[in-house]
């Protein structure tokens, strides 16, 4: 599993099924280890155990993690499965091999480098004139 321990015990989530205590640490490393879990699922399938331990969240942002992740060759989909909701769920499963990749501890970083500085920094190299990379790493353009 890596260095990260993102399942610690046993709990139960929102509808009362027993699920495993996920670390919002890393959302990344998060993704993976319910992955490696579960075999395959959806962001809503990982939004519903997560957002338990980390209630800020939105399902908004678990989508984006799940196309960062995919965009990266670190996820792949596999198949749509009926859902309750009338529209098809999408199903993704870890890619063979790449499940101990350092980028699942910063995805977003890896796509998109700029994002390492955050906003105030970001600014703050701007105003000084620096150049600072835009949009998506070369390798995944």
């Amino acid at each position: 599993m890596g260095p990260y321990v993102c399942y610690v015990g046993k709990r139960k989530n929102l509808s009362g099924r027993e699920m495993a205590e996920i670390t919002p640490l890393l959302t990344g490393i998060s993704i993976r280890d319910f992955l490696l879990r579960v075999g395959r699922a959806g962001p809503y399938d990982f939004y519903r155990e997560f957002r338990v331990v980390k209630p800020t969240t939105s399902y908004a942002s678990i989508r984006k993690y799940f196309y960062i992740l995919r965009e990266l060759g670190l996820i792949e989909f596999v198949e749509e499965a009926p859902s309750a909701a009338g529209f098809p769920r999408r199903l993704y499963s870890i890619v063979p091999g790449m499940e101990e990749d350092p980028r699942w501890g910063a995805p977003q970083i890896e796509l998109y480098p700029a994002t390492k500085f955050g906003k105030r920094r970001y600014r703050e190299k701007i105003e000084k004139g620096e150049r600072i990379p835009k949009g998506r790493r070369g390798a995944y353009r």
